[in-house]
């Protein structure tokens, strides 16, 4: 290229065009939500096209700075070469962000597909809904898990009910209440207890009292059978209202304490150790627990949807399509804006 021509393209690359800055195509970001290769091996390629282009944009200062007044040829490198420069940028650039949106459109894909799968699944065990719906499948399955949280409490609570009505009857019946006794000391005690405990039942606290207070055998025998009776009646000592999530229920405790003089049971004993968290988890894992409760196995017969194998699978489900949903969302998003967050190798022209 002769002098006047060099001038000539220098006057137009500088003044004439769009600055160089503007004719580079911008970079994609490296996404996030794709495999750990992909992100690998687009950052390598991202970083040899910065570098390439800050080679371009080292070029073109020094070609502004040092051919803008030469007379003479000379300059580093020519307009021929800065344009050819940027024609390999571009490619390279445009290559790359194409690279991006496919890897992004290819993670979408898969998800979507995971997400079918998993929709398949949920409809095997019965269940009928649609995963892409992701606020209203974590609504439904809460509310699902809140209603047999209910359903189990309250089928633990009949089956408590009715095994200590049977236990009491049976005492009644086998005439135990004959021999037994209670300590005074022992009585105020527990009667403290139920009154701690927001029992205010007066003839069940009498019974009590007159029970371990009475001398004669024959009156004793009549206390005890009262006392027995009362047991019966007494619904704050065996409604469990006073049972939470970690904490035992102290009422049943006294109340089985008291039914143990008559009629010992290790069943009643064991219903007083429990908190509700451990009464659901004894029953999601009810068919391989040591702990027998034949009335509360009897009770949870009639539970829809409730085995150890339905709730395992169900709760593996959830968390798998909770993961695939947010996983396609993301990619979705970061595709949809990945343009917005494209940057610039060169930020401005010397």
């Amino acid at each position: 290229m002769n002098n006047g021509n060099l001038k000539l393209a220098t006057f137009l690359f500088a003044f004439g065009a769009p600055l160089l800055s503007a004719q580079m195509l911008t970079l994609r970001p490296v996404p996030r939500s794709i495999d750990s290769r992909s992100r690998e091996q687009l950052n390598m390629d991202r970083s040899k096209i910065v570098d390439q282009g800050r080679a371009l944009c080292s070029d073109y200062a020094t070609f502004k700075l040092q051919c803008k007044t030469q007379e003479t040829p000379g300059c580093p490198k020519s307009y021929s070469d800065i344009n050819d420069s940027l024609q390999l940028y571009n490619n390279a650039a445009d290559q790359y962000n194409d690279d991006v949106a496919s890897k992004l459109q290819q993670r979408i894909d898969e998800q979507a597909k995971k997400v079918k799968k998993d929709e398949v699944a949920i409809r095997m065990l019965g269940l009928h809904r649609d995963a892409e719906e992701f606020a209203s499948w974590s609504d439904w399955l809460q509310a699902a898990n809140n209603e047999r949280i209910q359903q189990v409490d309250a089928a633990f609570r009949d089956a408590a009910k009715s095994a200590v009505t049977a236990l009491i009857s049976k005492a009644i019946g086998a005439g135990a209440y004959k021999a037994a006794a209670l300590n005074p000391t022992v009585a105020a005690g527990l009667i403290a207890r139920l009154e701690a405990a927001g029992v205010e039942d007066p003839v069940l606290l009498g019974a009590i009292h007159r029970f371990a207070a009475i001398q004669g055998k024959r009156q004793a025998a009549d206390a005890s059978l009262a006392l027995l009776e009362q047991l019966g009646k007494a619904k704050t000592l065996w409604d469990l209202r006073d049972m939470g999530p970690d904490k035992e229920s102290v009422t049943w405790q006294v109340g089985g304490t008291l039914l143990e003089i008559f009629i010992p049971d290790p069943t009643t004993r064991l219903i007083g150790k429990l908190t509700l968290d451990e009464v659901r988890a004894t029953f999601y894992v009810v068919n391989e627990s040591a702990i027998d409760f034949p009335v509360f196995n009897y009770e949870m017969e009639n539970l829809e949807s409730l085995t150890e194998m339905h709730l395992l699978a169900l709760r593996t489900l959830s968390v798998g399509i909770q993961a695939d949903v947010l996983a396609k969302s993301q990619a979705s998003k970061e595709l949809a804006n990945i343009d917005q967050q494209a940057e610039r190798v060169c930020q401005q022209d010397n």
